[in-house]
């Protein structure tokens, strides 16, 4: 019986030496594969943990990770926090469909607004809030903070609608000290305010200064045990 009658002593003529060597190939070619594709699905499961998959915005545990690092590398920045007005009356009168193309939209306005991510970093943590970490200086702060105040200022097409779609704005200074979860729930606060007063609210340390936010009067901050007073003129 000829030996290339059995895989095990021969294959096609080229023996027990020839098999294994194919055998070998094609094993570790497998584990290359497998490899590249357990690499490819840590990478699209990194990526899903991240990122809003609606509008492709970092999400709250992104901003978290990068509320960390802000910290660790020190500098001026600060959180600001966006929740869209009314957004469920705008769900229930237009439908889910323009909901979804409201959020799309506000998302792009943001990252169009905020220009380069050196400058500014938006995320959206859930349903209709946003939030955008900013260098606070005078020159990008400022430019950055117009920019989504003329953004958000513009209305939206919405399919067949054309709607004005508002924002409260809260804002909070980051520092070293503070960890990013008490800096978010600072910035909530704030956008509460912001909802109630129909303006926008800044958190500052105690004691009374005045602020200047693109497209409003200055806005005089006085912080009375970490409760956040403000008064300013409005950009919705």
């Amino acid at each position: 019986m000829d030996a290339s009658t059995f895989g095990l002593l021969g294959v096609g003529g080229i023996g027990l030496s020839g098999a294994f060597t194919i055998a070998r190939a094609a094993c570790l070619e497998f584990r290359n594969n497998l490899t590249d594709e357990m690499a490819k699905l840590r990478t699209a499961l990194w990526a899903a943990q991240r990122f809003d998959p609606m509008t492709g915005l970092p999400n709250r545990q992104a901003l978290i990770e990068e509320l960390t690092m802000r910290q660790a590398q020190g500098g001026s920045w600060a959180l600001v926090r966006f929740d869209i007005d009314e957004f469920k009356k705008l769900n229930d009168s237009l439908g889910h469909s323009a909901g979804d193309l409201a959020l799309e939209e506000f998302a792009r306005r943001l990252l169009v607004a905020t220009g380069t991510p050196e400058h500014a970093i938006c995320a959206r943590i859930h349903g209709d809030e946003f939030a955008m970490v900013v260098p606070y200086s005078a020159e990008i702060g400022a430019v950055v903070m117009e920019r989504v105040a003329e953004a958000i200022a513009q209305p939206m097409q919405l399919g067949a609608v054309r709607r004005e779609v508002t924002a409260s704005i809260g804002l909070v200074d980051g520092d070293a000290e503070t960890d990013p979860e008490t800096l978010m729930h600072r910035a909530d606060q704030a956008v509460y305010r912001s909802k109630r007063t129909h303006k926008p609210e800044i958190w500052r340390p105690r004691g009374a200064q005045t602020v200047s936010l693109p497209g409003c009067p200055d806005v005089v901050v006085d912080d009375l045990d970490a409760v956040p007073l403000v008064s300013a003129g409005g950009v919705r």
